[in-house]
């Protein structure tokens, strides 16, 4: 693996960002396993933010690309050996491969998305 680009304050928030933007609702005085503040999304089950992978995992990761390439401001998106590429109406972004660099393409894509619609 390469060097770390995310400190774990950064990886915490990104999970957010990632795990709202795919639909997971925070519940801030529920808890699990005695640790307030949980996330749930319809058919899941409970979850802390430490449970989130989105910043380590493809198999966590893969279906957010899928959700951005759906969206109707993305005109296309490609993940090649080298680079990872979001084509939108007004903007497009990308990086190396590498998870964690995909994943801050990813939480900086959610960030204009949600500032735009």
């Amino acid at each position: 693996m390469g060097v770390n680009i995310m400190t774990e304050q950064e990886i915490l928030e990104g999970n957010k960002l990632i795990a709202e933007f795919m639909g997971y609702k925070y519940f801030p005085n529920n808890s699990l396993n005695g640790i307030k503040g949980v996330y749930e999304k319809e058919g899941k089950s409970l979850m802390l933010i430490t449970d989130f992978t989105y910043h380590s995992s493809w198999d966590w990761l893969m279906p957010v690309v899928e959700k951005i390439g759906s969206l109707e401001c993305v005109y296309h998106w490609e993940l090649t050996q080298n680079t990872f590429t979001i084509y939108s109406d007004e903007d497009f972004q990308h990086f190396g491969t590498d998870i964690e660099r995909v994943c801050t393409t990813i939480i900086e894509f959610i960030k204009w998305y949600n500032d735009v619609k």
